[in-house]
């Protein structure tokens, strides 16, 4: 069966998607768990009205026998415990949206007015079974055939707005799903846009980070081949570990110091051991997770800024604290500080420390801060503060 509209476009009807035996008995096993949860809840609506008619009709001092009573609320009850799969299911055959809203619209208003009458007299045959299973059928045929004519016409309209509000229902609910949907795939692909840029930033550090220790031993070689031979076995281990956790955004924080401690290991030899690194941590954040190279390029920093300007032994502290289930991280140098000139490492123009706010930023949103500026004393310091979590056992 086909439908067409007036532009001489042939649509498939809907009914034809379900082709094999298969999907028709999944779809049945569905429609038949539907329809005993449905028949249930009428019924149960059906019986908490005809509780309610049986006890007012007592506080009014004029009972009525409880099969009458539910002989008024329970065959609506059934009818529609039995039909609203039905109207569901059929609803979701034609779904108003806003391409169709006319058509989809006009078959459902059909549909509601051809089966409004329908179900007025099916349930005006429940209703004299319910009397009949009650004793209280009445004796006369023509009585009972003369009081389904009103029926019809009053109980129609209850039957057109039930079946109105049960597209309404359906369509709620799926315009709720689509919404729903919407927000989780739009949410799964910022993650993935997220991911991306931090694998983007991650990459961009890497080879940063090599071209500089590569230059740094190239400067070795030339008058200690010794010193750049260590520097060398101390580089294979920095790119072991960086091969190691290439798809880590995160990693532990023992683990993070152990790679600062063989860059600074590198460095160290660059500036003939005149560099002085001090690590103080926290003993209780060493299973924190931390930004996979978050302090290298900080250090880099400060070696690159503050002990080329400085004559004197360079002299690196390096903090981690736990505050407030914040980890809070210290570094500061004894150089020059921050020149004029060299203010933009305040707002992260060079590689590192603007990979570095970049990095942070994607991975904990306004949830970190991070401050370079001059030493109250002399040099530079950066802070930086991310939240603390632990490493995941898994």
């Amino acid at each position: 069966m086909f439908l067409t509209t007036s532009a001489h476009k042939t649509l498939e009807h809907p009914l034809s998607r379900i082709k094999s035996p298969a999907s028709r008995r999944y779809l049945g096993r569905r429609l038949g768990t539907k329809w005993l949860i449905s028949i249930a809840f009428w019924v149960l609506l059906g019986v908490f009205f005809a509780s309610k008619t049986y006890v007012y009709n007592l506080i009014i001092d004029q009972p009525i026998d409880w099969w009458r009573a539910v002989g008024f609320t329970m065959p609506k009850a059934i009818i529609w415990g039995i039909m609203t799969p039905l109207v569901l299911w059929f609803a979701s055959l034609y779904k108003i949206d806003s391409h169709n809203w006319w058509r989809n619209g006009l078959i459902h208003l059909t549909t509601a007015v051809l089966l409004a009458p329908f179900l007025v007299i099916l349930s005006f045959l429940i209703s004299l079974l319910l009397k009949w299973i009650g004793g209280n059928l009445p004796d006369n045929p023509s009585f009972v055939i003369a009081s389904l004519n009103p029926q019809v016409f009053a109980t129609s309209f209850d039957n057109i707005l039930t079946y109105i509000i049960l597209v309404g229902a359906y369509h709620v609910y799926e315009y709720y799903q689509r919404y729903r949907n919407r927000v989780l795939q739009s949410t799964k692909l910022e993650a993935q846009l997220a991911k991306l840029r931090l694998d983007l930033l991650k990459a961009q550090l890497n080879p940063h980070f090599l071209f500089n220790t590569l230059n740094a031993i190239s400067i070795v070689k030339d008058h200690d081949l010794e010193a750049a031979d260590e520097m060398i076995t101390d580089l294979s281990e920095l790119l072991r570990f960086i091969m190691d956790n290439i798809h880590r955004q995160e990693v532990t924080l023992r683990e993070e110091v152990d790679f600062l401690k063989r860059y600074i290991s590198i460095q160290n030899k660059r500036f003939d051991n005149k560099l002085d690194v001090q690590i103080d941590i926290d003993p209780s954040t060493w299973n924190a997770m931390v930004p996979s190279l978050l302090l290298q390029p900080i250090v880099e920093n400060s070696i690159k800024h503050g002990m080329t300007d400085s004559k004197q032994k360079g002299k690196i502290d390096i903090e981690c604290r736990l505050v407030e289930n914040q980890l809070c991280f210290e570094v500061r140098d004894n150089g020059t500080g921050l020149k004029p000139n060299h203010m933009s490492r305040t707002n992260g123009s060079g590689i590192g420390v603007r990979n570095t706010h970049e990095r942070l930023r994607n991975l904990y949103g306004d949830q970190y801060s991070f401050e370079l500026k001059n030493g109250k004393t002399g040099g530079a310091v950066a802070r930086l503060t991310i939240p603390y979590r632990w490493e995941n056992p898994d």
